[in-house]
């Protein structure tokens, strides 16, 4: 059953969804001069509605799951087994990931080696999930064709 207190949520993706799509259809009809000339006015505001969407998913992640391990203590083992599987995930990924900076990198940007060591942790992080995904939606598939 759905909180009554909790239905106006619906409304917060809607209203930046909206938002979004004007800022985009404004800068689309003024074309790409005008928005080099002055960016303040289409391309600064979707920046800050992207930091805000990224702050409230953010606290959403950090906040939700405490609020569900305090309604459920019980289920906190299968909790610290999900966060420890991300983390052997995420060790994994670091290990694995180089530190080596391109020359064509270090000569033409600012790129450091932790820089390189951290870009390839997300994406090694990111292809181990996927590949993780895909099994077990590989996995379902098969498995219900033999029930």
């Amino acid at each position: 059953m759905k909180n009554p207190n909790t239905k106006w949520l619906i409304f917060i993706p809607l209203v930046i969804s909206v938002i979004s799509a004007i800022l985009i259809l404004v800068m689309l009809f003024k074309g790409d001069d005008a928005v080099k000339e002055n960016p303040g006015s289409t391309v600064v505001p979707l920046f800050y509605i992207t930091y805000i969407v990224l702050a409230l998913c953010t606290l959403g992640a950090i906040v939700f799951p405490i609020i569900q391990i305090i309604q459920h203590p019980k289920n906190i083992k299968t909790y610290l087994i999900s966060l420890g599987a991300i983390g052997v995930v995420f060790i994994l990924s670091y290990v694995m990931a180089s530190d080596v900076v391109p020359a064509k990198l270090a000569t033409d940007l600012s790129i450091t080696s932790g820089d390189i060591k951290w870009s390839g942790t997300g994406l090694i992080m990111f292809y181990i999930l996927l590949a993780i995904a895909a099994v077990g939606i590989l996995y379902s598939e098969v498995s219900r064709l033999f029930k």
